[in-house]
Formats: C-alpha cells, structure tokens, sequence
C-alpha cells in the first residue's frame, strides 16, 4: 500500500510505517512521494528515512505526475532514494526515476495510493490567527479540495487528515467534507488523544478517514494503562544540557501557568509539545522538576514521548529550538499506527 505524505514534516507517517514493518505487522506500506514546504524538514526526513522530499508549496505540484488515483505501475514503486543533488525541487524532481517521469497510471502490475493529509493547524489553533479564513497557510488545503471536486476520476480510494480539533467545526472541514461526499467517501471522524494508547502524553488531535469502499471504524484500545512513564524517557542527568535549566526568576514569574511534572512521578502526563517550546513559557509544553530545580524536556525526550524509536535522529547541526519546533508540528507515532493498521 503506498502513500503520499502531504505536509509531510519531519516523517511521523513515515516512522508509523517503519515501526509497523519492524513490528511484522505491515511491511507493504510504504511512502511512494512525500511534499512538504520546510526545507530543514525535508533534510530530516531524508536523514532518517532516505527519501528526497519534494519542497515546494502543494499549489505548485504538477498533478500529473503526482496524484492520480489510479495504481502505481511496478517500475515505479520505489521512490527515490539517496538523492545526490539534495532536496527534490523544481530542479531536482523526486518524480523521475531512471531518467523517466513517475506518473500514476491505470495499467499493470500496481498498488493502490492513498494520502495523508496534515495540513498547518495554527489557522485553527486558539493561539492561532484566529482568522483562517484569511489566512495565507491555508492556501494547500483549499487547493487540495478543488482538486478533488475538479478530478473526481483521480483522486485515491482512501485519505487520512489529521489536525487539531477547533478543525473540526471550520468551513474548510465542511468544504473538505462537501469534497469526500460528491465524490462518493464514507467519512469516519474522531478526536484521539495518546493517552487513550498508553501514552503519558495529551496531544488531542482530530482524525478523518475518507474511504470509498467501505466506512472504516477508527478503535481505541480497552486498556489504557501506561506502556512506560515519564520516568522512563528521561535522559540520564549527567547528560542534560545546562542550558534547558530555568532560572529561579523565571520559574517564579511564571509558576501559575507552567505545566510541570516531576521527574521521579510514574503516574505523571506531560502537556502537548507545540512548536512554540522553547520559546514561549506558557501553553506549550511541560517541564520537568528535579528537587527544586526546572528544566525543559529535551529534543530526543520529547520525541520519545511521541513515540519515535531510538532509530529517529536529527541532523547533528539543528538546534534545539529548531527541533522543538519540528516535533510540535509532528505526530503521535502511537496513534498513526493504529490509523494505519
């Protein structure tokens, strides 16, 4: 089964597939073209998963090259790794393979495509705009769903989208919607938090899957008891940076509003991660107190919280505050594999 990753950001689809195929579960899924408009994301993504992005705003994409409905032909089932000339581009395409155009057809020995789609979610975020409708990183969505509506023939038989769940109740949702209907989806949509996976992690997030042939139940595990703690991703002390320390006055300053959980709490839940850590004090992400002393959670204890193996490792020259930022905009592994499954 192969997939198209729109707004594909640093791999958390891409992760879901690996662990799956790790795990003996899913080893047919793969990622057949990944878009997204981060450069820095897109070297992560290759750092880690060996497939050029395609950096460009969706708007840009050449259809035909890209989102046929229709099957992948055999020759073209492996995108294009290893790329020497670095990110895919305009002038550097991941759509060509051999010296030939990778176009979706309708004939051969193929595999379905599907997408998965998670579009920006600060337009509907409370800390948002507030205005998404005016708002310019919007613009991917509303072209995807004039796409849909204009190529009914060719759109995939299944599309995933995940974002934040003031989405929901959004004219862009509804329009999403009006799009999946006409065109004959059978929509299954649910607010999913990792907590409801085991996880010590609350990143609520809305899912919608967009079937064609059947409805498709989205489940949640019986049992929600913790699968590890906070403890157990903790980075041993030695190794933690002084520079993730915060000071007395701030910690003060701001005590009201912070998050925190203790570093020795086995029953803690840490606070949703946003782009925003590291950065703002408040409402994006938690801290960890050790004694009287806080600290910020590191990059790699944030993304064992999410739900990235050890495997997943960032390029060794990005900053904290780059991966911080990243991660926010990511995915709860967990969560993707059960939609996967």
């Amino acid at each position: 089964m192969m997939w198209v990753e729109f707004f594909c950001g640093i791999g958390g689809v891409a992760e879901a597939m690996r662990q799956l195929a790790s795990d003996g579960g899913r080893a047919d899924l793969k990622t057949y073209h990944a878009i997204d408009i981060d450069h820095d994301c897109g070297r992560v993504y290759q750092h880690n998963f060996g497939l050029a992005v395609d950096c460009r705003t969706i708007e840009s994409v050449h259809w035909d090259n890209l989102a046929d409905a229709g099957k992948l032909t055999s020759h073209s089932n492996t995108a294009k790794h290893g790329n020497p000339g670095g990110l895919a581009g305009p002038g550097n395409p991941i759509d060509q393979q051999d010296g030939r155009d990778r176009k979706l057809e309708t004939a051969g020995d193929h595999d379905p495509v599907h997408w998965w789609l998670s579009p920006p979610c600060q337009p509907y975020c409370r800390r948002g705009t507030g205005d998404y409708v005016n708002d310019r990183r919007c613009d991917a969505l509303l072209a995807l769903i004039a796409w849909m509506r204009a190529q009914p023939k060719r759109i995939p038989a299944k599309i995933v989208i995940e974002n934040v769940p003031l989405f929901a109740s959004s004219s862009h949702a509804d329009q999403l919607r009006d799009a999946l209907c006409i065109n004959g989806y059978r929509i299954t949509e649910a607010t999913l938090c990792p907590t409801q996976f085991g996880i010590p992690n609350r990143r609520l997030r809305y899912y919608m899957i967009a079937n064609q042939s059947h409805q498709v139940s989205i489940d949640v595990p019986a049992d929600a008891s913790l699968r590890f703690t906070i403890p157990d991703i903790l980075d041993p002390m030695p190794n933690v940076d002084s520079t993730r320390w915060i000071s007395p006055q701030i910690a003060n300053d701001y005590a009201a509003a912070m998050d925190v959980v203790d570093a020795d709490d086995a029953a803690a839940t840490s606070a949703c991660f946003a782009s925003g850590y590291g950065k703002s004090m408040i409402r994006s992400g938690s801290y960890v107190r050790h004694g009287e002393r806080l600290r910020r959670f590191s990059p790699t204890e944030v993304s064992r919280l999410m739900g990235f193996s050890a495997r997943f490792q960032f390029p060794p020259d990005l900053s904290d505050r780059k991966r911080w930022k990243m991660l926010g905009n990511s995915l709860s592994i967990p969560v993707v594999k059960s939609l996967l499954l």
